[in-house]
């Protein structure tokens, strides 16, 4: 007597879902083991803020030495309809800083002293979404949002600033690109204090009170999405630039 086997069509699609739930969920969990991992680099001047660091300078990064606390990092993404360009100036009560970029873009304003003021126009000739969402640590402290071309826009973090001051006497920023939304974490250390972040690409860094000898390490989280590109750019010029999953960048105030 011949025997069928009886084929369940069902079992494919059923394996097809289990693996998918699979790899999303060590995705999640490759994720947080990252965020730990970097967190657990740097306790100093984390987006929760921490303590500073002290007593190794700009060598390789070997942990917290006591120092003072500082505030929590202040950033702001900037969401919308992507490519949609914009002019945009962020500013402490210490000093401000200007740039044009385009939708999507993350700064931030690490070593900033609130309160935070955040003017954003759109520079589109056509409709376009910009919006801007200010964020103290965790917390979203405003969002605006305009589709209007030449249309102005401000949020505001820890209150409103009074007076806009002028440019940084050392203006040092970290400019992250890389496929959107790679994920890695960067390690900013200038003279005695670090300042640690896991975040994603593209980010726009903005070193306040910079003076000295500064520098940038950058892990990529995930390499196989591609490298990140990251250029330190100092009074407006190019001053390093570093490529790869694990690179620093270096150089100094004048």
């Amino acid at each position: 007597m011949s025997r069928q086997l009886r084929r369940n069509d069902s079992e494919p699609v059923m394996i097809m879902q289990l693996a998918t739930a699979r790899r999303a969920w060590l995705a999640g969990l490759a994720w947080m083991m990252f965020c730990a991992f970097a967190l657990a680099q740097s306790g100093c001047g984390s987006l929760t803020g921490c303590g500073g660091l002290s007593g190794f300078g700009n060598a390789p990064f070997t942990g917290c030495g006591g120092g003072q606390n500082i505030p929590p990092q202040s950033s702001i993404n900037f969401l919308g309809t992507n490519g949609t360009v914009f002019r945009a100036t962020v500013a402490d009560t210490t000093a401000s800083y200007t740039f044009q970029a385009t939708v999507p873009l993350k700064v931030i304003y690490v070593n900033n002293v609130p309160p935070v003021r955040i003017v954003a126009t759109n520079l589109n000739t056509t409709p376009s979404l910009l919006s801007v969402q200010a964020l103290s640590g965790a917390l979203t402290t405003q969002f605006a949002s305009t589709s209007t071309p030449g249309a102005t826009i401000s949020v505001n973090v820890g209150g409103a600033l009074a007076l806009v001051p002028g440019p940084a006497a050392c203006d040092v920023r970290f400019v992250v690109n890389g496929p959107i939304n790679q994920t890695y974490s960067a390690l900013l250390e200038q003279n005695n204090n670090a300042y640690e972040a896991a975040t994603t690409a593209p980010t726009l860094y903005i070193l306040g009170g910079a003076s000295g000898s500064v520098d940038g390490i950058f892990t990529d989280a995930f390499p196989r999405l591609g490298p990140l590109q990251v250029q330190l750019v100092i009074d407006g010029n190019v001053a390093q630039y570093g490529a790869g999953t694990v690179f620093t960048v270096k150089g100094g105030c004048p």
